[in-house]
């Protein structure tokens, strides 16, 4: 871990610009999705059915469930097309020397 609580979770050449990769930040699973050189995570645990998201590429800035097809804002979490209705919560990002940290607290 590194100051102010961020951990260091990949180097940013791990994810591919426009995809979503999920990794495993304190035994819980996060779904970072890249776009250009932003990089945005959220909980890869979808809110319809508590199923776990898995990597994909991105279509148009969002996260598709592949159970039931709900659809979640890779930049915010929130739910933009049913069955889910609850966002996926939200971590904060920083990138430092080619390295992606996230917050998990």
């Amino acid at each position: 871990m590194i100051d102010n609580g961020f951990i260091d979770v990949a180097g940013i050449d791990e994810i591919p610009d426009g995809s979503l990769k999920i990794f495993e930040v304190n035994d819980i699973p996060i779904a970072v999705g890249r776009q250009g050189d932003k990089f945005y995570a959220v909980s890869a645990v979808c809110t319809h059915a508590n199923r776990l998201l898995e990597e994909s590429p991105l279509y148009d800035g969002e996260i598709e469930c592949p159970h039931h097809g709900a659809r979640f804002d890779v930049t915010s979490g929130e739910a933009r097309q049913m069955p889910a209705v609850m966002p996926l919560k939200a971590y904060s990002t920083r990138v430092d020397s080619g390295r992606l940290f996230i917050r998990i607290g």
